[in-house]
């Protein structure tokens, strides 16, 4: 897995605004059905795992546990995120391969 190109692919996404950023604004577009795919950090707390998780596996929307918050935020030019969401089902689908080690 190239970690490096998945933090580009983010980074094209959040570019091109199809990258929601934190819990709030991702479960609102979980819940529009908007998101196509979900990332959680893995040292995001157990809280904000579980509420994501259940609003996902609700909506049916694939969630993934990867990265951690400084280097997900550090890729993207902020401090510090444990939350984003995919609203563009080609970044999605890439992404979410890539992650998965998926071809």
């Amino acid at each position: 897995m190239n970690n490096t190109h998945i933090y580009q692919l983010l980074g094209l996404a959040r570019k091109a605004k199809k990258l929601d950023i934190g819990s709030e604004d991702v479960i609102e577009e979980v819940r529009k059905q908007h998101c196509h795919f979900v990332i959680v950090t893995k040292d995001a707390s157990y809280r904000t795992y579980k509420t994501i998780y259940n609003k996902c596996n609700y909506y049916n929307i694939p969630i993934v546990c990867w990265s951690t918050k400084y280097e997900l935020a550090n890729s993207l030019g902020m401090t510090e995120i444990s939350v984003v969401g995919i609203t563009d089902v080609g970044f999605a689908s890439k992404i979410a391969k890539l992650i998965t080690g998926e071809d």
